[in-house]
């Protein structure tokens, strides 16, 4: 299509006199050049056009050819229809082009996976005005608005071509670990010697501990795919998000000729750190006791532990944990399990709510460890391990009997082993002062005898008595118990200290004896 638009003087026969005389004119002639043509199945490729003028001088002899050679304001369109590539770039405007300076566009084209190697032609389309008439003796110039269609071809290469991505990695934030790299020849023929190299495109990332790091992969044949490793770090001051990182394969193709493909995206995103919680906290905790703390350890994730091992620390020294490891082995995101420890609060230990604190390690790429987690645990009063009982606990003055104990085992566990041992003090007197009792379960009472004295001078009172108790816990560990007084009860006898009232009478009788006699001789 040529549109045409002349500027005209104010007569037709001057324009006659003046192309007589001396007028000039020509026209630009445009094409269209690929400089390279070259895409590959898959790519969004920016293919670059180049916009050049072959201009003719057509009349006269112009004092500068560029007057009616240049072609101006010219604008560019490229259509793929009738091929499997797709222009997704719109008309452009080029500007001015002339004989000695040829012009450039990009064009963003689309090669589809799949596509078959070859060449496929594209329509550009070019749009510009230019001068081509000019007519000096009554300064007028002719102008002319052209739009032309050129083709230029598209090759669509065959051979390796490579396509990369981030299969895993176990690096977590503020940690080091590995990335594993998959790349994939896509294209249709192997690749040799094919190498890898990974560059991180953040400072907060390192690869083989600097900004890149390459892996030798070798032969990938086509459609197969390789795996590289490598080791990265990332700084423990970030936040987890998907880092950029880029990989360029080198390869030599079937003919031995070396290629390479660069800039192939990914993404590196941090392993979040993993995270434990405590559920179902059970307590059997009492202060100068040995008991158990149950509790339920559930895996928050993000992630798996595998061969995890959790350590409860506790809140004072006044606390022990007899075996304060235990191993959880596999432990699945969300899973949980139950463990217990038997702990052990001192008497110095204050009865309240305590707090205790887990800390859980696992296997990944070394021992890795979990933010601890703290929790409450409520601590008991003591209480006497025995309750201690008199029974038949009466004595006659001057003579002996024997006193019973009911003994009963308060604590949760059964006992072992348990020794009594007897202490009376003046006017008692103990000759069988011990007692053994094989075991006790919890809240089992068993009575146990001694045989107890009074002095024949004792008064008919309460006086006390201590007995204490060493015996072996559940634990194996021997313990002693607190000292338990109890009253034993002393009564007279027939010959006691009742006599003492007509003794008492009798001397007062015999004090006033000389008084009566003395009356009576009056």
């Amino acid at each position: 299509m040529v549109v045409l638009v002349v500027s005209v003087g104010s007569l037709t026969g001057a324009v006659a006199a003046q192309s007589e005389t001396g007028g000039y004119g020509g026209e630009p002639e445009l094409d269209v050049l690929a400089p390279s043509p070259t895409v590959v199945p898959g790519e969004r490729a920016s293919l670059t056009l180049q916009v050049a003028n072959d201009g003719a001088v057509t009349t006269g002899v112009p004092p500068a050819r560029e007057a009616v050679t240049t072609a101006r304001s010219v604008e560019l369109e490229a259509d793929a229809d009738g091929t499997p590539l797709t222009v997704r770039s719109g008309r452009q405007a080029v500007g001015s082009v002339t004989e000695s300076r040829p012009k450039s566009a990009t064009v963003a084209l689309e090669v589809p996976d799949g596509i078959e190697p070859g060449s496929y032609e594209l329509d550009v389309e070019l749009t510009y005005s230019y001068t081509d008439r000019v007519f000096p003796l009554i300064e007028r110039t002719s102008e002319r608005t052209e739009t032309v269609t050129r083709t230029v071809d598209v090759v669509v290469e065959s051979g390796p071509r490579f396509e990369a991505r981030t299969v895993e990695t176990d690096v977590g934030v503020g940690g080091a670990g590995t990335a594993t790299v998959a790349v994939t020849n896509v294209g249709d023929e192997p690749a040799d010697d094919v190498a890898v190299t990974v560059e991180s495109g953040s400072r907060q990332v390192t690869v083989g501990g600097a900004s890149s790091a390459r892996a030798a992969v070798g032969r990938v044949g086509a459609g197969e795919t390789a795996t590289t490793r490598y080791d990265v770090a990332v700084a423990d001051d970030v936040t987890v998000r998907a880092f950029p990182m880029s990989a360029t394969v080198t390869y030599d193709d079937a003919d031995g000729l070396a290629g390479a493909e660069g800039n192939l995206s990914l993404a590196l995103i941090p392993r979040s750190e993993a995270s434990v919680a405590v559920d179902d906290v059970e307590s059997s905790l009492r202060v100068s006791e040995e008991g158990e703390l149950r509790v339920t350890v559930r895996n928050d994730g993000p992630t798996a532990l595998s061969d995890a091992v959790v350590r409860l620390r506790p809140p004072s020294s006044n606390v022990e944990v007899i075996e304060p490891e235990a191993a959880v082995g596999d432990l699945e995101a969300g899973a949980s399990t139950t463990v217990g420890f038997d702990v052990e609060a001192a008497d110095a230990a204050r009865a309240g709510s305590r707090q205790f604190a887990l800390e859980t390690e696992y296997e990944a790429d070394g021992t890795q460890s979990v933010d601890s987690v703290k929790f409450d645990v409520a601590v008991r009063e003591g209480r006497d391990a025995f309750a201690v009982e008199a029974r038949n606990a009466t004595v006659t003055a001057g003579g002996d009997a024997r006193v019973v104990l009911a003994v009963t085992n308060q604590r949760d566990e059964r006992v072992t082993d348990v020794s009594a041992k007897l202490f009376a003090s003046s006017p008692l007197s103990a000759d069988d002062d011990e007692a053994y009792v094989a075991a006790l379960d919890s809240g089992e009472t068993v009575t146990v005898p001694f045989r107890v004295g009074a002095d024949g001078d004792a008064l008919a009172k309460d006086y006390p008595v201590a007995v204490d108790f060493q015996y072996v816990d559940a634990g194996g560990e021997t313990r002693l118990s607190e000292s338990y007084r109890r009253p034993v009860t002393v009564e007279q006898g027939d010959g006691g200290p009742l006599s003492v009232v007509p003794l008492g009478a009798a001397a007062v009788v015999a004090l006033l004896a000389p008084a009566a006699a003395l009356l009576r001789r009056r």
